[in-house]
């Protein structure tokens, strides 16, 4: 009776990993696999994914109606990293990608992909000029 001793080693950064391993880093990588007197080596490079950062071709914002009115909203989409993602915005905390009943000002939005990677960014939101609307209501009367 003859027994198989199987022994698979993970090569990285010329170190040797013995076991599985998961959330491996980016880089250039080797798997040594000994079967009894025979065996392989595999050589592959394990890739970053993109970075998080919004999509500006899906970012809607809404203008408050009026000066000094809190009845815009923002709503962000990101790309890069893994979906599906977590959006938290800051200031108002509010959880999703729309931010709503808000007025002038930056707002700070937290983005988190499904590998936990984190992408922090901001959007302007302005409102109507004051000015405008004294002008358009001194001609009104």
């Amino acid at each position: 009776m003859r027994l198989s001793h199987n022994i698979t080693t993970l090569v990285m950064a010329n170190r040797a990993m013995p076991g599985i391993h998961s959330q491996l880093p980016s880089g250039c990588c080797a798997i040594i696999s000994v079967n009894d007197l025979c065996s392989d080596t595999v050589f592959f490079d394990i890739k970053l994914p993109p970075r998080i950062t919004l999509d500006s071709n899906s970012l809607s914002i809404i203008r408050p109606s009026c000066y000094r009115r809190t009845d815009g909203s923002i709503t962000v989409a990101a790309k890069g990293g893994c979906s599906p993602y977590v959006y938290q915005w800051v200031n108002p905390v509010v959880n999703g990608p729309v931010l709503s009943g808000v007025g002038d000002g930056f707002y700070k939005v937290k983005i988190t992909d499904c590998r936990g990677c984190v992408h922090f960014d901001s959007v302007r939101l302005r409102q109507p000029r004051e000015a405008a609307l004294a002008k358009h209501r001194q001609q009104r009367r």
